[in-house]
């Protein structure tokens, strides 16, 4: 699966707007479909979605997944270090009633599970940023043109 942020955007806005029929996969194109939809909200309720996602982001932003793994990846050299050890031992492999065999296929098995569980937790992490930060953008333009529009018609009252 290749990295593509107009594919994100377009997958979230179809999860976020079911209803919204969309077939474009550009930028302004989404843009417009995204404007579209928030342009039916008051400015208070763009302002309650814009920090609901502003707050989102932050939390995704502080427990990023990849950080963690980071820390958690040197325990992991640790306990395999520990393995190595074990298994280069034959007095103390011998005591076990594992062979040296299944202790490397289970090594083998957490770390294969580990890596595809890092990998999808944080493609999903990526893709809610993207998102995130792309209606964060829409949700100002729309907050913008609205309180301009406000303006223009207290002006032409007053």
């Amino acid at each position: 699966m290749s990295f593509n942020p107009p594919k994100i955007i377009l997958k979230y806005i179809k999860k976020d707007y079911p209803n919204e029929k969309v077939t474009t996969q550009s930028y302004t194109g989404l843009e417009k479909i995204l404007i579209k939809n928030l342009n039916k909200l008051s400015v208070s309720d763009l302002q309650e979605k814009r920090f609901q996602t502003d707050m989102e982001l932050q939390s995704l932003e502080i427990n990023d997944f990849d950080k963690f793994i980071g820390i958690r990846l040197g325990y992991y050299a640790l306990v395999l270090a520990l393995f190595a050890i074990i298994l280069s031992n034959q007095d103390l492999l011998s005591q076990m009633s594992y062979g040296a065999e299944d202790i490397v296929y289970g090594i083998t098995f957490f770390m294969l599970t580990l890596i595809v569980s890092h990998n999808l937790t944080s493609r999903s992490q990526r893709e809610r940023l993207i998102y995130y930060r792309f209606k964060l953008n829409c949700i100002d333009k729309v907050i913008e043109r609205k309180l301009v529009d406000n303006e223009k018609i207290s002006r032409k009252r007053g």
